[in-house]
């Protein structure tokens, strides 16, 4: 059950800094059983979020949930259920870029870019490629904010600034 309190999809504004969080509820079956923070989650299902690309690529809720702004584990068989916020508006210094598989090459998200999940890069983030479409999938239609500094090529990150309220 959810923890007292809290309701999935409630969204919570940090009178601090402006940012929104949403409330979501973790799949099961997270990659390599766990969540780092900076890893980009989609939604599985409503309100049930995964860092699985593939699992994520459901036709009915084809949309990033959030930016994981601190780690967690997934939920054990017969355990308890893990929920946590994420970040849907605001600025994030260390998103997890695809790497060497984002689109262009390796390294080459820069400031300004609109960012959108890796297709093959669970957790990541890609680039708008400025020259085609990629847009094989809704998913991969799907903004979710944009660069504000060139990646970093050793971290495998990017700044960005996340929008999906």
């Amino acid at each position: 059950s959810l923890p007292s309190g809290y309701a999935l999809g409630q969204k919570y504004v940090d009178g601090k800094t402006g940012y929104i969080y949403k409330f979501v509820q973790l799949d099961p079956t997270l990659i390599n059983n766990a969540l780092a923070a900076g890893e980009l989650l989609v939604f599985k299902a409503s309100y049930v979020a995964t860092n699985d690309v593939s699992d994520g690529l459901d036709a009915t809720y084809p949309r990033p949930a959030g930016i994981a702004t601190a780690a967690h584990v997934e939920s054990t068989s017969g355990g308890a259920t893990t929920y946590c916020f994420v970040l849907v508006s605001g600025r994030y210094a260390t998103v997890k870029t695809a790497g060497a598989s984002v689109t262009g090459g390796a390294d080459s998200i820069a400031i300004g870019d609109p960012l959108i999940p890796s297709a093959t890069i669970d957790g990541g983030c890609d680039r708008v490629d400025k020259t085609a479409t990629n847009s094989a999938t809704g998913i991969l239609a799907t903004i979710f904010g944009w660069a504000t500094a060139d990646d970093v090529d050793a971290n495998d990150t990017v700044a960005a600034e996340i929008h999906l309220v």
